[in-house]
């Protein structure tokens, strides 16, 4: 078989001896740029998702937290003051309520629990609520329906500590993604070089 091969090599003029290599190197560089393409491709999906979903899922989480500081600090200011317009004038709940729906909708997130952290909040806020405006009649720290401050702090603690686990799942996903974006990248180069090399071994020696 070696024989036969290099009887019909040693019949080939200089100039077809010459292209065997180059149509190697362009069949290898052809396979490698199709590699090379679907990585970028997938390096641009994984970005686009980085910057349009987990990005802003993050943001909204964070700002959550704020919103609820912010919430427990109006319901706490209005009972001290005696104020129940304040209680009602409150809307940072509708905004919270509204990002973890849209959470919850964004299937490609995939977090887990937001339905139950959603409801969650809804509780704290309902009771927090009904507390401020039942101190605010009677002039007590109870309710009279037995809800306490210590029981409405453990709440805000729940409602605390829920928020802080979908942030924590979306800093997960969004620095699984960009370890994910940097290999990726670091193979395009790796990829690009030995193209490089392989062609120019071959129109210089």
């Amino acid at each position: 078989m070696k024989n036969k091969l290099a009887f019909y090599y040693k019949k080939l003029s200089l100039i077809q001896r010459l292209s065997i290599p180059l149509l190697m190197a362009s069949l290898f560089g052809f396979l490698l740029t199709i590699v090379i393409v679907k990585q970028v491709h997938l390096i641009q999906n994984n970005t686009a998702f980085l910057k349009d979903e987990l990005i802003p899922a993050f943001e909204k989480s964070t700002n959550n937290m704020t919103l609820l500081k912010n919430i427990s600090e109006k319901l706490t200011f209005a009972t001290l003051t005696a104020e129940e317009e304040m209680v009602f004038e409150i809307t940072e709940n509708k905004i919270i309520e509204k990002n973890l729906k849209d959470m919850m909708k964004n299937q490609n997130l995939n977090l887990k629990a937001v339905k139950s952290h959603l409801n969650v909040f809804k509780n704290y806020f309902e009771v927090a609520t009904e507390y401020a405006l039942n101190v605010i009649k009677s002039s007590s720290l109870s309710d009279g329906n037995g809800v306490s401050a210590d029981v409405l702090l453990r709440k805000y603690n729940d409602v605390k500590k829920v928020f802080m686990e979908i942030n924590t799942q979306i800093e997960s996903k969004i620095a699984s993604r960009t370890n994910l974006i940097k290999e990726m990248s670091t193979e395009v180069v790796y990829y690009t070089v030995i193209y490089l090399v392989v062609f120019s071994i071959v129109l210089f020696f």
